[in-house]
């Protein structure tokens, strides 16, 4: 698999509608597994906090994208069980407990075998104490980046990977392993100043069903589909998002025959062509369009 980044099915499933639970509330059906994973000072005021983390599982509707032989999308709701794995923290090791984290590592009959949260020392330079979380199984891993924060924690996901090519280094880079000794190349680097992932190698997903196509031209003969969330090497390199305007969206460098893109809406008003990329995704290979590409991570607060 090209990159180590984990290729989609035919099938794809996005949570939609799923049930709100209350702070320390679990599952419908009564389901769970609590055990403390952690006990330091966290909070920094000379007393041992804990961390405790409850597995559950919980009914969920599910809104499913099936993509037929002519890559066209249909969605339909399913009815399904997912596995959350979910962190409270407990200040002081003292109740009332607050979720700080939780994350689906399963549906169905699938899911990660391992679930950690670790410290990973202080990632965004506010002497707090940050963590990393990991869940994987036999062929891939999901890393998300927990930042502390006064009141709240900042989730920075990602992505998923395969376990046996990529890792995790101690200076914070998502990096490939290359089969056979042949050295080492960076994904992506953890910027602390913009407290995101800034990807050199790959980029992510923002739209539902886009099409890969077999040449940088929206009526061309779409080769793929991909979605929200997912992973694409970028073949050409991504540009510094630094240089980007939107800070998050992939841009070409201007030049004289290359104007400066504009966002989404832009595009269509003025009637000009979106810039495009060529991505890898799993073995299919082509170009997709960089109004849905992304070389920053996806964040998202817990209060």
């Amino acid at each position: 698999m090209a990159m180590g980044l984990r290729a989609s099915g035919l099938l794809i499933a996005i949570l939609c509608g799923a049930p709100v639970a209350t702070p320390i509330q679990a599952a419908d059906n009564g389901t769970k597994e609590t055990e403390a994973v952690i006990r330091a000072d966290i909070d920094g005021n000379g007393f041992p906090d804990r961390i405790d983390r409850m597995i559950f599982q919980r009914p969920v509707g599910l809104r499913m994208v099936s993509v037929d032989g002519g890559l066209r999308c249909r969605e339909h709701t399913v009815d399904e069980t997912e596995k959350i794995a979910r962190f409270i923290l407990y200040p002081d090791a003292r109740l009332p407990g607050r979720v700080i984290f939780e994350h689906r590592i399963g549906i169905g009959g699938v899911t990660s075998r391992e679930v950690q949260l670790e410290p990973v020392g202080d990632l965004d330079g506010d002497g707090r104490a940050d963590f990393v979380f990991r869940a994987a199984d036999d062929t891939s891993q999901e890393i998300v980046f927990l930042l502390q924060k006064p009141g709240r924690f900042k989730a920075i996901y990602t992505g998923t990977f395969d376990v046996h090519e990529v890792r995790l280094t101690d200076t914070h880079e998502i990096v490939r392993f290359e089969i056979g000794g042949g050295g080492q190349q960076v994904l992506s680097r953890w910027n602390p100043a913009r407290e995101i992932f800034e990807a050199l190698a790959y980029g992510w997903i923002t739209g539902d069903c886009v099409r890969i196509r077999w040449s940088p031209d929206p009526q061309s003969e779409a080769v793929g589909v991909v979605h929200r969330g997912h992973l694409v090497e970028i073949e050409d390199g991504a540009q510094d998002p630094g240089n980007s305007p939107t800070g998050g969206e992939l841009r070409p460098p201007a030049g004289p025959d290359r104007p400066p893109s504009s966002p989404e809406k832009g595009l269509a008003a003025t009637g000009s062509r979106p810039e495009w990329r060529r991505v890898r995704h799993g073995a299919v290979e082509g170009w997709i369009s960089t109004r849905y590409l992304s070389v920053t991570s996806p964040t998202k607060e817990f209060r």
